[in-house]
């Protein structure tokens, strides 16, 4: 009967339905009596098992050619046999225990190094508490002589401060090399007291410089490109007789020269106004005494020798100071050049020559007022030149010998 409609089923259907049962039923005595009983698997993804002998079943029916069909395929269990067992997964610890592991390993180093610091500590402290008598008298003697130092720098600061004191309150006192000059108006009387005082002055210059360094060596500041102390002294009187060329291209002051006294090198007058980049004026009235001593003539040494001393005037009828226009600037300086030997590693019969030089400028205030900063830009000024003309010195030596000038 069909299953659906309740329908009776023919004669040839039961026959063919009984035939079936039959088939079934001994294919799987024949698998349980091959395999022992035992149930196949369907596979690693299937969870359920079949029956022993289903495969036979229907492999059998299909080798018997009752009901084979065209499309038949090999049996599940051959291909459970061919698939190879799988391969049991390796566990893995997660990011945080591994770190965790790490973080205590590492507190355990961190501990026994703090241990070994410990005993490297009261090493150190050990070794120290026993003191050489050796180096505790060095350490007690270097601490005296460091509290002397300074004891006696704290001296020298304070006679400093006194000195400088007295140098404000009398001009003179800072200008151990000036002497009272007094001009008349005539050219005669002019020539002959500038003559009169230039043999005092030279002395007075010389022994100056010799107090001023007694025990300097002098071939530490020597110039080694210059030939002769000639060479260096005529460089020099060139400058400061001209001055007003000097001043008008080193500090880029316009200077006038005013005076008409056209002597002799070994003593000149200059009265020099230089305007200031500003509109400023500043006026000069300085008398320059040059000397050159030829090796052996005084007792100067064994080389030669030459000095150039420069002076300022008190009062001068012919150029008086206008100090309703101009700032009046006093200037005092001395220049010695003078040959001596050479360094230990050169030749006896070497010279070398060294240039000395100590300068020192005052500026008077005028009747009219001058601001702060014009006072700042004419000291640099006169700062300037000094340096400007050390530098032109070589800038000559190096043209006249034939060499580069190194900058």
């Amino acid at each position: 009967m069909d299953r659906c409609w309740g329908i009776p089923s023919t004669q040839d259907e039961h026959q063919r339905m009984e035939i079936t049962t039959e088939i079934s039923g001994g294919a799987v005595e024949r698998a349980n009596e091959t395999r022992g009983g035992a149930p196949l698997a369907l596979g690693k993804r299937h969870a359920a098992t079949s029956p022993a002998g289903l495969d036979e079943v229907l492999g059998g029916g299909l080798r018997d050619g009752k009901y084979a069909g065209a499309g038949g395929t090999k049996s599940d269990a051959s291909q459970m046999a061919a698939v190879p067992p799988q391969r049991q997964r390796k566990h893995r610890k997660s990011t945080h225990v591994a770190r965790k592991e790490e973080k205590a390993r590492l507190l355990k180093e961190m501990e026994v190094l703090n241990a070994q610091l410990e005993s490297l500590k009261q090493q150190a402290m050990a070794s120290m508490s026993k003191e050489d008598p050796d180096t505790a008298r060095s350490v007690r003697i270097g601490r005296e002589l460091r509290d002397d130092v300074q004891a006696n720098q704290q001296r020298f600061g304070e006679v400093a401060c006194i000195m400088s004191e007295f140098s404000m309150c009398n001009a003179r006192a800072g200008s151990p090399l000036h002497d009272q000059i007094m001009l008349k108006r005539d050219r005669d009387s002019r020539r002959r007291v500038l003559r009169g005082m230039k043999a005092n002055k030279m002395a007075k210059a010389e022994h100056f410089l010799q107090l001023r360094r007694p025990n300097s060596n002098l071939r530490k500041i020597c110039d080694e490109d210059a030939k002769s102390a000639k060479q260096i002294y005529d460089l020099l009187l060139f400058y400061y007789c001209n001055l007003e060329i000097s001043i008008s291209e080193k500090i880029g002051h316009i200077t006038v020269r005013l005076d008409d006294d056209n002597g002799n090198k070994s003593i000149a007058l200059h009265r020099l106004v230089s305007t200031t980049i500003k509109g400023l004026k500043v006026e000069s009235n300085t008398i320059t005494f040059a000397q050159f001593h030829e090796r052996g003539e005084d007792a100067h040494g064994d080389g030669d020798y030459g000095m150039i001393v420069i002076d300022y005037v008190d009062s001068d009828e012919k150029y008086p100071y206008q100090s309703d226009e101009c700032i009046r600037k006093d200037v005092v300086a001395v220049v010695e050049v003078r040959e001596c030997k050479g360094s230990s590693n050169s030749s006896d019969d070497e010279m070398a020559v060294v240039l000395t030089k100590w300068v020192q400028n005052t500026l008077h205030h005028p009747q009219f007022p001058v601001g702060t900063k014009d006072w700042h830009e004419i000291r640099d000024r006169m700062d300037l030149f000094g340096k400007t003309m050390q530098s032109s010195i070589a800038e000559d030596l190096s043209i006249g010998l034939g060499m580069a000038v190194s900058e």
